[in-house]
């Protein structure tokens, strides 16, 4: 690629980074833009459909899969392709549409450069939905008995990592194929007798999950809540030491407390039917909500389902530190929660502890990258 095509295949993933969907589209509409463009990688080797999946982003996914630029195979680095990404962050609605695509089904048992499957990191990941997202796996054909580096088979990666799950999982869907069970129970003894026991890759597996940083000068991208920032200058954190209550004042459990990333609508959609006993409102132990929450998870189909449930004093909301929903989205560079919220009528113009409103944040960023322009341009969204 030229310096010129080079910079629009840059902009491309970074505009898939960031979630914004439309950005894509509008992108994608130039003729110019090659195959070689679209299925460039960043500094970390991942492509805009790597992002799309590990984001859980459906409707991006969806986008990228119909466009017969994108290559689907397309491996990272450490080799692992967009479905070993879903299944690594318990990305259901990706992994679904991943599979529904025959070229995405053909990655289904396909190894990693650790000949890790995507059952394997599903087995290791620690998600809260990785139980659910073994049995998408299982159901779509994903094979037991392959080992990896270490001849482990996927259910000795659950019990390794203590995923009681997960494991429950595995001896129900052996119990009811008992030819695989066979053949996994040789796997396992095979592995338990094997007397060098070389580092385990499921560290390095989670240490992947908690760097995963996009262009916008290492903003890390919507797994954990409370991970520091560094797409700006990092501030002070005042978050309160994490409480073991579950309840808030009114007895009713916070929403919050019940959502881990990247969530699932039908769950929280029956939470919010369920007023007596789930507040929408409540946050969490860190003094994080389910809008702020989602509003750092790019989840803008999330945020849309909550906010009728909120006052305006709500969508307003400030952390320990003082930082609303609409910090928390633009902070990790999330474009399509930054327009829902702005719809939504938060106040754009909130102040954190330090004084900071997301305008002043946008504004001192290091250099005007693809993806400061986009978010200025997201706050200026009024209908």
């Amino acid at each position: 690629m030229n310096q010129d095509e080079e910079k629009k295949a840059n902009v491309f993933v970074d505009v898939a980074a960031c979630g914004d969907v439309e950005g894509v589209k509008e992108l994608l509409k130039d003729e110019d833009l090659t195959a070689v463009m679209v299925n460039k990688t960043d500094k970390d080797g991942r492509s805009a459909l790597h992002y799309s999946c590990l984001n859980d982003d459906v409707k991006l996914v969806k986008v990228l899969l119909a466009d017969k630029r994108i290559n689907v195979s397309l491996r990272s680095p450490r080799g692992d392709t967009c479905l070993h990404m879903a299944s690594l962050y318990a990305a259901q609605s990706a992994l679904r549409e991943i599979l529904a695509d025959a070229r995405g089904f053909e990655l289904l048992n396909i190894q990693n450069n650790y000949n890790e499957t995507a059952l394997h990191l599903c087995a290791g990941s620690g998600d809260k939905g990785a139980a659910k997202t073994a049995s998408i796996l299982l159901e779509a054909g994903a094979k037991m008995t392959i080992t990896d580096n270490w001849l482990r088979s996927p259910i000795d990666v659950s019990r390794e990592n203590g995923e009681n799950q997960l494991v429950q999982v595995f001896e129900q869907f052996l119990s009811s194929h008992p030819d695989i069970a066979v053949q996994v129970a040789q796997v396992s003894a095979k592995y338990k007798e094997h007397a060098e026991r070389p580092v385990h890759n499921d560290s390095a597996n989670k240490a992947a999950k908690a760097a995963i940083f996009g262009q916008l000068g290492k903003i890390k991208l919507k797994k954990s809540s409370t991970a520091e920032k560094t797409m700006f200058a990092p501030q002070k954190s005042s978050l309160a030491a994490p409480s073991r209550d579950t309840a808030h004042n009114d007895g009713r459990r916070a929403l919050s407390k019940l959502i881990d990333f990247p969530g699932d609508r039908d769950v929280i959609a029956r939470h919010l039917a369920n007023s007596t006993e789930i507040d929408p409102v409540a946050p969490d132990a860190y003094g994080l909500t389910a809008l702020m929450k989602f509003a750092s998870w790019n989840k803008d189909d999330y945020i849309r389902l909550l906010v009728p449930h909120l006052t305006q004093a709500d969508l307003d909301a400030k952390d320990p530190s003082g930082k609303t929903a609409l910090h928390y989205a633009v902070e990790m560079a999330s474009v399509a929660a930054v327009k829902a919220l702005v719809q939504a009528g938060v106040n754009t113009d909130a102040t954190d502890t330090n004084g900071r409103t997301v305008k002043f944040i946008l504004d001192s960023a290091d250099q005007e990258s693809e993806i400061i322009r986009r978010l200025k341009l997201a706050l200026v969204v009024s209908t």
